[in-house]
């Protein structure tokens, strides 16, 4: 099997926590690295819940920091 895609999330409100985040970690093929929200509580709580290691509130610092193949954004 080849290696998981590295996917970051950005946007960590309704939908993202309650539809898109528990989809993408349902997906064996996807590696889910980074959530992404201006609102810094609703980072740490999607990161916490769905055992995603880094969260950010800028995602110009996100797209810096983080080796990803995919950003998944819910506006």
């Amino acid at each position: 099997m080849a290696d998981k895609v590295r996917v970051a999330l950005i946007g960590a409100g309704g939908m993202g926590m309650n539809v898109h985040l528990p989809c993408l970690v349902s997906l064996s093929d996807v590696e889910l690295v980074a959530v992404c929200d201006v609102v810094e509580e609703k980072t740490r709580e999607a990161a916490q819940e769905f055992g995603i290691s880094s969260s950010f509130t800028d995602y110009n610092e996100m797209l810096s920091a983080t080796d990803l193949q995919v950003v998944y954004a819910v506006l």
